[in-house]
């Protein structure tokens, strides 16, 4: 009677055990799902000044149109080359003009809906006059 006395005994500390690793493992899962995470920081520029600041958080692989789309209130037009901006926060480009985008300081080559984001980043949408060559 004793030795299943002491076999229960064991078998309870055991699964007592086991129950504490798992709540333990628990937070980890957490801290994985803030990694997917980002911080996209916009400004937009009107070619004279500062029209919009606003950072977001969003998931990794998000494009930087859907950001801008979470940070303003963006409007274009989807042609077979990607996204057309028209205007952003309000600023409609005309017929003159464009929407530029620099991605952490750099211009950007491709649209704004191919830019597919995985850091923290800070994305810079100037309007700025367009150029014959």
């Amino acid at each position: 009677m004793k030795k299943q006395l002491s076999i229960i005994l064991v078998v309870v500390f055991l699964l007592a055990g086991c129950t504490q690793q798992v709540q333990q493992q628990a937070p980890q899962t957490g801290s994985e799902e803030n990694i997917s995470k980002m911080t996209i920081s916009f400004v937009v520029n009107d070619g004279k000044e500062n029209i919009l600041e606003k950072t977001v958080e969003v998931e990794k692989g998000t494009t930087a149109l859907e950001a801008l789309r979470e940070a303003t209130v963006v409007s274009g037009k989807q042609y077979e080359f990607g996204f057309f901006i028209e205007s952003i926060a309000g600023v409609d480009a005309g017929q003159s003009h464009y929407w530029a985008i620099y991605v952490d300081g750099t211009y950007a080559e491709k649209g704004i809906d191919q830019i597919a984001l995985d850091k923290d980043t800070q994305i810079k949408l100037v309007l700025e006059e367009i150029r014959e060559f």
